[in-house]
């Protein structure tokens, strides 16, 4: 579900409470919760030049350059849901949507970041500043901390034939989506990676749908914007829960939904007052391992062009020792002397390497021309390579800057060894503990 297109606002100054007022739209209900009465007014500048100005009703806005964003700003440097901006009882939040040009604030680019006051930011090149003015109330509501009027609330998560998993909102507001940057993150193809907020005011909680696309609903109907009442069904793409208000259960533990059915984890017991249960170690000792095999695939990855931009040569899952690359002069006529069989020397085309321009002649012809032959030790076998024209005249014997750029790249490889033995034992010792509680359990 997309966000409906937004009124035309042409106003360049903020109105007066009345003009606001007159009318009690959600809009305007929102805005008194968040203890902005008079809505939320946003400024857009290019090179010193004003781009364009609006008031909105409400404190929420998404800014980009889609037609139906809340603040459309047609510049190459805004994607069309590029950030979100909220007021609340004084103060901006500003928390990009995933832009690849980004949200920066005094030259350092922000993931999200709370304001005093006025924030002054920017989308790529375009500088935007939105402010607001508070009611006389405001001052006495931190933003982080669970201080607002609400209570307690709970996000119930329910499961076939399985116990619910609750969540528990603790702070003011909490981004949904996929992505990991959400308070509450749902790993599901239904979810965009940034979905909807959820916000808690002086009196209600409120959910906002920010997604360019996809759908949040109440009690099944599609909303944008909405008060979220007790037992209220909340849904996120097909992630369904509960509202609860009033005192969590302190004997549960309080976990974010991650499975792909329903949004739910794979965890299927909760804790005791006694203790964890075994699946709750499984399901902490599960996300510490996902991360630290996508930490060192990242290693991985930028060691393996490391090692390609040092010492071109092919790099695969299994990496051998590599030895320095020792050249042997082939004069015409003189066939290089082989210590593997012909079988184990894979085509020339497929080697990775800047010398291999063409095909190794057929040793049982002498070639025909002066060109010596370059001889390389690969991880393959031995590979004889003729020798680029642009490289006729250099000396074949390897140079000390050649050498060192060898080393390193042997040292890379070799590092390369002990991380796929990292991400391999991390594995068994992971289903081992698995094996080792599945015993310990009663039966």
């Amino acid at each position: 579900m997309s966000r409906p297109h937004p009124q035309d606002h042409t106003s360049t100054a903020l109105p007066t409470p009345w003009t606001i007022m007159n009318a009690i739209t959600p809009q305007v209900e929102f805005a008194r919760d968040c203890g902005l009465p008079h809505g939320l007014r946003l400024r857009a500048y290019r090179s010193g030049a004003e781009l364009q100005q609006v008031v909105l009703p409400s404190p929420l806005a998404v800014i980009g350059a889609a037609a139906h964003s809340d603040f459309r700003i047609d510049d190459d440097d805004v994607e069309d849901s590029h950030t979100v901006v909220l007021g609340l009882d004084g103060r901006i939040l500003v928390c990009d949507l995933g832009s690849e040009q980004g949200t920066w604030r005094d030259g350092e680019r922000v993931r999200a970041h709370w304001f005093e006051g006025a924030a002054e930011f920017r989308c790529g090149r375009v500088r935007i500043v939105a402010d607001s003015e508070p009611s006389d109330t405001a001052t006495g509501h931190h933003i982080l901390h669970d201080d607002s009027g609400v209570g307690n609330c709970t996000l119930v998560f329910q499961r076939r034939n399985e116990p619910a998993l609750r969540y528990a909102l603790k702070r003011r507001v909490s981004l949904v989506g996929r992505e990991r940057a959400c308070k509450v993150q749902l790993q599901s193809r239904t979810v965009r990676p940034y979905h909807a907020l959820l916000i808690r005011g002086h009196e209600h909680l409120w959910v906002a749908h920010i997604a360019d696309g996809g759908e949040t609903s109440l009690d099944g109907q599609s909303v944008t914007l909405a008060k979220v009442e007790n037992d209220q069904e909340l849904s996120f793409g097909r992630v369904s829960a509960r509202i609860e208000f009033g005192e969590a259960d302190s004997s549960r533990v309080l976990l974010p939904p991650v499975d792909e059915a329903n949004g739910a984890s794979a965890n299927t017991a909760v804790a005791t007052r006694s203790g964890c249960s075994e699946e709750f170690v499984l399901d902490v000792l599960h996300q510490f391992r996902q991360m630290q095999r996508e930490t060192l695939r990242e290693m991985r990855g930028w060691m393996t062009e490391m090692v390609q931009t040092l010492a071109p040569r092919p790099v695969d899952g299994h990496l051998s020792d590599s030895r320095p690359a020792q050249s042997t002069i082939a004069g015409p006529g003189v066939e290089a002397p082989s210590t593997a069989p012909a079988s184990a020397t894979p085509p020339v085309s497929a080697i990775s390497t800047p010398l291999a321009e063409s095909a190794p002649p057929n040793r049982s012809e002498p070639p025909t021309e002066d060109v010596p032959y370059a001889r390389f030790d690969d991880d393959y076998g031995p590979i004889a390579l003729k020798q680029t024209h642009a490289d006729r005249d250099k000396d074949l014997d390897p140079t000390e800057e050649e050498l060192r750029r060898e080393e390193m790249a042997d040292e890379l490889r070799r590092r390369l060894q002990l991380i796929d033995q990292t991400i391999a034992e991390g594995d068994t010792l992971f289903s081992s503990v698995r094996r080792w509680l599945g015993h310990q359990s009663p039966k």
